[in-house]
């Protein structure tokens, strides 16, 4: 089930969600961190590039094969680039969300501790309430 879902995911959503992560870490972290949100952008880029390319069917570029080889060997994996793109959205937002509760305790709901449970851990306890609809 989990394979078939990876290999229905439509190209442009899967690449968007990815590029959509760089595009917030651009905008939402601080110093030169943020640059980090350039190399999903970037991936993005260089798979859609890739992808063109070996829909193209050109076999008379070498250099082109070969830089466009690993983009084509894990499209049969492109559902799982949003998943983890959304792992580490969920993870970064948590980040910011702990430091916030630990410099303003008027931030917290009544009965919150001040670390409080992890993002991703919030997020796999819900995941687990009920399996996804088919």
């Amino acid at each position: 089930m989990i394979k078939a879902l990876f290999l229905q995911a439509g190209f442009h959503v899967a690449w968007s969600a990815v590029a959509g992560l760089g595009v917030g870490l651009l905008l939402r972290w601080r110093g030169p961190s943020r640059l980090l949100g350039l190399l999903p952008v970037a991936l993005v880029c260089g798979a859609h590039a890739a992808h063109n390319f070996s829909v193209a069917s050109r076999t008379d570029s070498v250099a082109g094969e070969v830089l466009a080889g690993p983009f084509v060997a894990v499209e049969p994996l492109l559902g799982l680039w949003p998943l983890l793109a959304l792992v580490f959205a969920v993870w970064s937002d948590g980040r910011v969300l702990r430091r916030g509760k630990r410099a303003d305790a008027g931030l917290l709901l009544p009965g919150e501790r001040p670390g409080g449970m992890s993002a991703l851990l919030v997020v796999g306890r819900y995941a687990l309430i009920a399996r996804p609809i088919a």
